[in-house]
């Protein structure tokens, strides 16, 4: 009879999902991460097929939220800019959670960073703060595309 009333321990091979250890389930080994830009476009391009459609069905609320969402927190506008962002931080070698926590988040300095996004990778993350073909640009870039944010950047 086990003692101490507790939950019973993990199975063996089960992996607690830590984000910050980057320890994801395996559902996940697989997947692709997409920028909140990214999934925006894809939505606002499934609404357009829909109204154009002879047959036009009501979108579901979870949609059109999701939809809102994306808008209001889209950092970029277009495909240039965020294959452009995309390169620019795929040349860190930064896990793909990584990666989209960046693009989605745009910190503006490496504490920042450091603080939004834990993980064992962040010297490889903040070190894009430091050079001169670094993540500043993307701050260049999203400045462009992201009205609010361009009076507070400035070039490196």
């Amino acid at each position: 009879m086990a003692a101490g009333g507790g939950a019973a321990p993990p199975h063996v091979g089960d992996v607690e999902e830590d984000a910050s250890q980057l320890l994801f389930p395996k559902e996940f080994e697989n997947a692709e991460t997409l920028l909140n830009s990214e999934v925006h476009m894809l939505l606002e391009h499934r609404k357009q097929q829909n109204e154009s459609a002879e047959d036009e069905q009501e979108l579901s609320e979870v949609f059109m939220k999701t939809l809102n969402y994306t808008a209001r927190f889209s950092r970029f506008k277009n495909r240039e800019t965020i294959t452009a962002v995309r390169s620019l931080l795929l040349q860190k070698k930064l896990h793909k959670f990584e990666l989209a926590s960046l693009a989605n988040l745009c910190p503006e300095a490496a504490e920042e960073a450091k603080a939004l996004i834990p993980s064992p990778c962040q010297d490889s993350c903040c070190s894009i703060f430091g050079s001169a073909e670094g993540f500043s640009h993307v701050f260049i870039l999203s400045s462009f595309s992201h009205p609010n944010r361009s009076q507070q950047m400035a070039p490196p």
